[in-house]
């Protein structure tokens, strides 16, 4: 084990710069979910020319990536997870290499960023299989690196399984099981000046989530006689209130932690003109997750209740769910002690308020398979944390610091999960 580790570390070194132009391409360039057919097929083209053994390409609807890379022994096989997708956001970086990518999306046109690091863990991915690769001597047993689309959710019209969902039945997947599963996301707000940090811990880390779509239908008119026509966005409106009033009245803090948000209300197409149809599109989230039901009903009721004293016509459709993510104890007191010889003692944290808080549909994973999911800080090197623009925002930089240290976990979790300590 202690011979391998000066070899991982001149490995990342020599990849870096390459990982970090890797970074920028996909960063400028970026594809939304289901769409990812650049990045992924930039991915197939790098595994094949390292010489991994199998490379599957469209995959999970048509752009997830399966790479088997088989070591010089028998031994337990690996899985490294790379979400690919980008987020419908219009970027305000000034990058250089800021995205200017615009894209059909359902029936409207919009900008797309990658505003959640999905370029940061392609990188990522892509570097560390270049270390596994020259390294495959000195691995036991096989390791997937799994390029998934659709993290963020399926396009519009998805039918059918998705994301992590979709690329767990794949007949490759199914065919190289891994024993263990590992993958990490960048966080810029952790503390200022520990880009480069590792935060996980044991047990449930990331919240579950529930995506639903509202739609209201009524009567359009003239809005100056709002009693011969049927208006949907006032009952839209008083929606978005009313779902608030789960989170305050119907939910127990101590044991359960809800967000419930709506992130879209859309309707009307003149200012004089009733709105016949009005959406509203959101999320639950929460960390009890024996209170899906209770919760998406309570939903359900206010959507329906609300609809019914507005005279207007509701449907409401349940988009995609994620349950939480978990970590797991039997791993981390596995590979802890190995990723910590890597990376080095100070670059590993358990301190709650730095794990996980938001859903990621890795958890599909840690369901069925031992898994550990971390955060990446990507934290500025000075500056005022309250001032870091977070994930999903249009103003999101990353510091590439982070990048190396990725590199290291991906692939010392590769490399070493076969090993015993004292080797």
């Amino acid at each position: 084990m202690k011979s391998l580790i000066p070899e991982i570390l001149d490995q990342v070194r020599a990849i870096t710069p390459q990982a970090i132009a890797w970074r920028r391409d996909i960063h400028a360039r970026p594809e939304l979910s289901n769409m990812e057919f650049r990045t992924s097929a930039m991915a197939a083209s790098h595994l094949r020319a390292l010489g991994f053994d199998e490379v599957h390409e469209g995959l999970a609807g048509g752009t997830g990536v399966i790479g088997v890379i088989q070591g010089s022994c028998d031994g337990p096989a690996v899985g490294l997870r790379m979400d690919l997708d980008a987020q419908a956001v219009k970027e305000d970086t000034g990058l250089p290499f800021a995205s200017e990518a615009m894209s059909r999306w359902g029936e409207e046109t919009v900008p797309v960023m990658h505003c959640c690091g999905h370029d940061v863990h392609t990188a990522i991915g892509l570097a560390a299989a270049s270390v596994v690769a020259n390294m495959r001597e000195r691995l036991r047993g096989r390791v997937l690196f799994c390029f998934q689309p659709a993290e963020e959710g399926p396009s519009p019209g998805w039918t059918g399984l998705h994301g992590a969902q979709a690329l767990m039945e794949e007949a490759v997947f199914q065919a190289h099981r891994p024993d263990a599963m590992f993958t990490l996301h960048i966080d810029p707000n952790q503390p200022i000046g520990t880009a480069g940090e590792l935060a996980f811990a044991p047990g449930q880390t990331c919240m579950a989530v529930s995506g639903f779509t509202v739609d209201l239908y009524g009567v359009g008119g003239h809005n100056a006689k709002p009693w011969t026509g049927t208006d949907t966005l006032l009952p839209g409106a008083q929606i978005l209130q009313g779902l608030q009033n789960i989170v305050t009245r119907n939910v127990n803090p101590n044991t359960n932690q809800v967000v419930l948000t709506v992130g879209q209300l859309l309707g009307g197409t003149k200012y004089n003109v009733i709105a016949d149809h009005t959406v509203l599109r959101g999320a639950c989230r929460f960390t009890d997750y024996a209170t899906r039901e209770y919760l998406e009903d309570r939903v359900a009721q206010v959507v329906a209740g609300i609809a019914a004293a507005g005279n207007v016509t509701s449907r409401l459709t349940w988009d995609m769910h994620y349950p939480p993510n978990f970590n797991s104890a039997w791993l981390m007191e596995r590979m802890v002690p190995r990723l910590k010889q890597v990376l080095g003692e100070e670059k590993i944290t358990a301190q709650k308020e730095r794990c996980a808080q938001f859903p990621d549909d890795f958890s599909y994973y840690t369901l069925k398979i031992p898994s550990i999911y971390a955060l990446l800080s990507c934290a500025p090197d000075t500056g005022d944390p309250a001032r870091v623009p977070g994930l999903h925002t249009p103003g999101l930089i990353v510091n590439e610091r982070c990048i190396p240290e990725g590199i290291k976990a991906m692939a010392a979790f590769a490399l070493t999960y076969g090993m015993e300590m004292e080797a």
